[in-house]
């Protein structure tokens, strides 16, 4: 859910309120990207140590201290002092949330039913980031009252705390199941 929101609100921040390029705000979210992958390849390392649940909570703890790194966005920011560092943490927990999510869905199954599982983890994915990119939407707009880019840069702050919530939603959830195998 997160990851849908973060990229329509880092999104909008930057087309709209820093005056970004299309191109040059899809660059700036090559940090979000190189650090999903380096999220992702430590994950797959530390599941079979620690378990994917613990991997799952670290995931939403650094994919949220990411986002709350993001509500501290300035109508006169820029790319490194407002999107740089959130992008970066907010990647990291991104990848590895990914890969102990996979795990996790697909550990155990069968070998007749691997497809079945994967695309149901797929779906799962998809349907979570597009009701995550709704709800930030929905807070964006309900909280941008008036017209300009401050208005703007207080709904895209007000979307960032709610997608504060995916990630403290989910990391209740992994505590919730640390002791079970």
């Amino acid at each position: 859910m997160a990851a849908w929101a973060i990229g329509m609100l880092t999104s909008t921040y930057g087309q709209q309120v820093l005056g970004f390029s299309p191109l040059r705000y899809g660059m700036g979210t090559i940090a979000l990207t190189l650090m999903a992958f380096v999220g992702s390849y430590a994950a797959q390392a530390l599941v079979g140590r620690v378990g994917v649940r613990l991997v799952a909570a670290g995931a939403a703890v650094c994919a949220g201290c990411g986002a709350v790194l993001l509500t501290r966005i300035d109508v006169d920011g820029t790319y490194f002092a407002d999107l740089f560092g959130g992008l970066v943490l907010f990647g990291c927990g991104l990848g590895a949330a990914t890969a102990a999510g996979t795990v996790a869905a697909l550990s155990g199954v069968p070998d007749g039913d691997a497809g079945v599982a994967s695309a149901t983890n797929t779906a799962s994915f998809q349907i979570g980031g597009a009701l995550g990119a709704a709800i930030a939407t929905t807070v964006l707009v309900s909280h941008t009252v008036g017209a300009g880019k401050i208005a703007l840069t207080a709904g895209v702050q007000a979307g960032f705390v709610a997608a504060i919530v995916m990630p403290a939603l989910a990391l209740v959830a992994a505590i919730a199941t640390l002791r079970g195998r």
